[in-house]
């Protein structure tokens, strides 16, 4: 079956190419996969893909080997000591996705949002939290990645998203910055 193509992934899949000209990429894991539709096409390109998402299990049927349920903090809960050539993510290390995911489905997320505007102390620890949640997930893609592997990331899911993590922050994780922009960054793991 040939996979449509997932067009809100265009730019996400463009940075791709352009990387994989540049550099030896076969294996890619995709953080925040939901049911693996961007997995699905990559795989038809060739490349040994496989996604991770935290919130669903619910993935397509054809994919179900190459799909996992697990925490974004926690890669290696999940996939061990497998390391991989590349890791993409799209919507994922932006502060709207992390608080929707961490908040969104809790009974007092309203109460969460109401305060915050409210009150800049609590939005100030919701930040905060929400700060840490998307290093861990850097590290445990760190952790992740063959050496000189790659994270690719964009954040344009709206137009008001932007990179949740700064150029020091992964750089004191240990990543080599290739690009790094208000809407996608790329990092790079060294040898």
């Amino acid at each position: 079956m040939v996979e449509a193509f997932p067009k809100h992934y265009q730019r996400l899949y463009d940075r791709i190419n352009e990387l994989s000209a540049r550099f030896p990429l076969r294996t890619v894991l995709e953080l925040g996969c939901g049911v693996g539709h961007f997995v699905g096409f990559l795989r038809e390109q060739g490349f040994l893909a496989e996604g991770i998402d935290g919130k669903t299990d619910l993935f397509r049927d054809d994919l179900m080997d190459y799909l996992h349920q697990g925490q974004l903090t926690d890669l290696k809960q999940v996939f061990g000591d497998r390391r991989f050539d590349m890791i993409v993510g799209r919507g994922v290390v932006c502060h709207g996705s992390q608080y929707d995911y961490s908040y969104g489905s809790r009974q007092d997320a309203g109460w969460l949002v109401v305060m915050s505007a409210l009150d800049p102390q609590v939005k100030r620890e919701l930040e905060k939290r929400v700060q840490a949640k998307i290093e861990r997930i850097l590290e445990s893609s760190f952790n992740q990645l063959m050496p000189d592997g790659l994270l690719a990331v964009c954040e344009d899911i709206d137009t008001d998203d932007k990179i949740g993590f700064s150029m020091e922050a992964a750089q004191r994780i240990g990543y080599h910055v290739l690009s790094y922009e208000i809407q996608e960054a790329v990092l790079q793991k060294p040898k």
